[in-house]
């Protein structure tokens, strides 16, 4: 594993504990403290989500010394999933669930993308 996993885990490691002290300490009462929450949580998720997809890459693309600019690809691919997942869930928190503002935040989710597909690095 490259020198530069151990740093990110750590910071992973700590978005966690962070999120996890939120939820349980912190009560959801006002705007800040949801908007906050889910900050942590779209933190959290993109590192938790880029571990697997950096190892699924490195191992499909066979890359040698380009370890970090596949990180950054993996990472910015999570980000991408963290953020369907923490805007649905804002979404239902913020009690905005019906059928239009679904389809325009799905409709934002393929906007990006398709920019990130048509823009690949």
């Amino acid at each position: 594993m490259p020198s530069f996993m151990y740093g990110a885990i750590f910071v992973n490691f700590l978005l966690l504990v962070i999120t996890v002290l939120w939820l349980l300490l912190k009560s959801p009462d006002s705007l800040i403290s949801i908007l906050v929450f889910l900050l942590f949580l779209l933190g959290t998720l993109s590192f938790l989500f880029s571990y697997p997809l950096y190892f699924i890459f490195i191992r499909k693309k066979h890359y040698k010394g380009l370890e970090k600019k596949v990180y950054r690809i993996s990472l910015k691919w999570s980000v991408l999933f963290a953020f369907l997942i923490t805007g649905l869930l804002g979404l239902r928190a913020f009690d905005l669930w019906n059928v239009l503002n679904l389809g325009l935040f799905f409709a934002l989710w393929v906007a990006l993308l398709l920019g990130m597909l048509k823009n690949q690095v």
